[in-house]
């Protein structure tokens, strides 16, 4: 590991992890199996709050982020592009604007 990323790991006793990310995050978003309210599973879309909904211009009709890998890449005037990326049915390359965050 590079001395960069290296000095960002912090290694934790189980009985530190919560008290630890309690001083980052709030309560309701740390995973319930670290103590926390937030009842978390692999492959969850993502719940976008109110805040974020707000600012957000839709590009599909669907108006959600879809599953798979998003990329936001940085566009003119300030705007962020969130783009699908990955691929479909294994072989078919997926690159589609999905929305942008003013």
């Amino acid at each position: 590991m590079d001395p960069v990323t290296a000095a960002k790991v912090v290694v934790l006793k189980q009985s530190d992890v919560y008290t630890t990310l309690e001083r980052y995050i709030d309560k309701e978003n740390i995973p319930t199996k670290f103590g926390g309210g937030f009842a978390f599973q692999n492959g969850m879309l993502p719940d976008l709050d109110h805040g974020i909904r707000q600012h957000l211009q839709w590009t599909t009709p669907s108006e959600c982020i879809p599953s798979g890998p998003v990329k936001w890449m940085q566009a003119d005037g300030g705007k962020r592009i969130a783009i699908a990326t990955g691929s479909v049915d294994r072989n078919v390359p997926r690159n589609v604007e999905i929305a942008a965050l003013y």
